[in-house]
């Protein structure tokens, strides 16, 4: 026993063995359970952050290529610029992905080409841009999607078949985190318009 000696009654007072045994199971079972808790509310934390950041890094691509076509203009040239023919304002497809690329002429007057990419140091695909001033200058090439999140799908589809009416695009972009698999694929699809056209 664990206590003081009561002098009175020759008794000694405290905890049994069992009583210590007993209260420290519970303790046990109570930081356990806290620290499971714990892991568990840190793990789902990460899963949000990893889901705000795929968010952020599809709306940052979204913003920054609807500022690109919004200036986008119709080329004049009398040749084909960009791989843009005249009179019109995009161009899709390069090869065999003939609608998982997009060229135009961006209000600048710069070649700008967007593309699903493989990005050889991590293996995985990524948004891409390309950008050139003239013909004779070398494209400048940036990835806007970082390495944590690959791109399974790109699908760029234009309507630029009349000079009378407005062309428009529509960008398709399924997304998916690599680091954290709980994370749905996300799949965002938008149209917009240049405003310069004539």
């Amino acid at each position: 026993m664990i206590g003081k000696l009561d002098r009175k009654n020759n008794k000694i007072s405290g905890f049994t063995l069992v009583e210590i045994l007993i209260s420290l199971a519970i303790f046990s079972v109570i930081v356990v359970s806290a620290t499971a808790i714990f892991r568990a509310s840190l793990t789902k934390q990460n899963e949000y952050i990893d889901d705000f950041n795929l968010q952020d890094d599809l709306k940052y691509f979204l913003e920054i290529f609807a500022r690109d076509i919004r200036g986008a203009i119709t080329n004049r040239t009398g040749s084909a610029f960009c791989f843009v023919e005249n009179g019109h304002t995009f161009f899709t497809g390069i090869g065999v992905n003939s609608n998982h690329v997009l060229a135009f002429v961006n209000g600048e007057g710069h070649c700008v080409i967007y593309s699903r990419s493989l990005d050889q140091n991590s293996n995985v695909y990524r948004l891409r841009a390309a950008r050139r001033a003239s013909e004779f200058d070398v494209y400048s090439m940036f990835f806007l999607t970082p390495p944590e999140f690959n791109i399974g799908n790109l699908t760029f589809r234009v309507d630029d078949n009349s000079t009378s009416t407005m062309p428009i695009v529509t960008v398709n972009i399924q997304a998916k985190s690599r680091t954290n698999p709980d994370i749905p694929d996300y799949v965002v699809q938008t149209t917009i318009s240049p405003r310069n056209f004539y």
